[in-house]
């Protein structure tokens, strides 16, 4: 496997989806994901645009700006792959474990606009992380989990190291997926 872990290391400053194809070698290698991944008929509610939606009538909501503006590329950053792909895994995640929506949506109420969530709900960041490995290779029309762990660190299930992943946008995203899927209000 050390080619495959050479390659990886040396194209870690690329995009993420150039390293999406390297990293989904890396995850059949090591068999993280199934033999079969599950493709793009996975149904995800909320749509990425009905969250924006609900971004935008909650704008004062912890990250809510800063994933709106990521969002858009309003800063000239080019995060928008990150919100789509930490978006998708999220609304994924949840899916799987809606015994976590509440407490993470919780979060949402506790947290001043500039804070980031720190996944505190216990088991959170671990069950994450088992997901990811669990669905590697999963990929849909919007989505893709080699991407998705090409741009996140090893402590979240990915494979990233030396900064410039998403980490941050994730745990932006996290608790405001959490409360769109919750359906509480968070008017402020």
């Amino acid at each position: 496997s050390s080619d495959a872990v050479e390659t990886a290391r040396r194209d870690a400053a690329s995009e993420p989806d150039v390293l999406s194809s390297v990293q989904a070698d890396l995850d059949a290698l090591l068999r993280f994901g199934t033999d079969s991944p599950q493709e793009s008929g996975v149904s995800v509610t909320p749509s990425l645009d009905h969250f924006v939606s609900w971004l935008e009538a909650n704008r004062g909501l912890p990250g809510g700006r800063v994933i709106l503006r990521r969002h858009r590329n309003s800063d000239r950053q080019n995060l928008t792959g990150h919100v789509k792909q930490c978006f998708f895994g999220s609304v994924r995640f949840f899916q799987q474990h809606p015994h976590f929506v509440t407490p993470t949506a919780a979060a949402l109420k506790e947290l001043s606009a500039e804070d980031v969530y720190q996944m505190g709900a216990p088991g959170l960041q671990e069950a994450w992380a088992d997901y990811l490995d669990l669905h590697a290779r999963d990929r849909g029309e919007s989505y893709s989990y080699s991407t998705l762990r090409a741009i996140l660190p090893p402590s979240f299930g990915g494979t990233r190291t030396g900064g410039g992943g998403g980490i941050s946008t994730l745990k932006r995203i996290m608790p405001l997926v959490a409360g769109c899927m919750s359906g509480d209000s968070y008017a402020r």
